[in-house]
């Protein structure tokens, strides 16, 4: 279980590399890429954890939201890159990376739960 969790979590941390790289093209002024893959994976685990009593053997739910969506989610380079914002001046947008990231990420969890 555990070589699988770390597994998962490799290919979830790349994702999570070439999703922000992506949206650092079309949109640099704002980490887009960050906020985009902790939407997601909010959503994703929200949608899940509603299901895990239902359709997903928890054998296969584990390494999937542990590792894949624990991988490819980072509470860590939020956190850094809304610094990075406050740290250059940037107030308006670190506050609406805040925002955006904290209640975005929580309603779209309600979400997933909602539809699971």
């Amino acid at each position: 279980m555990y070589l699988l969790v770390a597994a998962m979590g490799g290919i979830g941390s790349i994702l999570r590399y070439l999703v922000s790289r992506l949206m650092a093209r079309f949109a640099p002024d704002l980490p887009y890429g960050t906020l985009l893959v902790n939407w997601t994976g909010s959503w994703l685990v929200g949608l899940l954890g509603g299901a895990v009593s239902q359709r997903i053997p928890g054998a296969l739910l584990t390494p999937i939201v542990a590792g894949l969506l624990g991988g490819f989610t980072t509470f860590s380079t939020f956190t850094y890159e809304t610094a990075e914002l406050v740290q250059s001046g940037e107030l308006l947008p670190a506050i609406a990376n805040l925002a955006l990231s904290v209640v975005g990420g929580a309603l779209l969890a309600l979400l997933g739960l909602s539809l699971a």
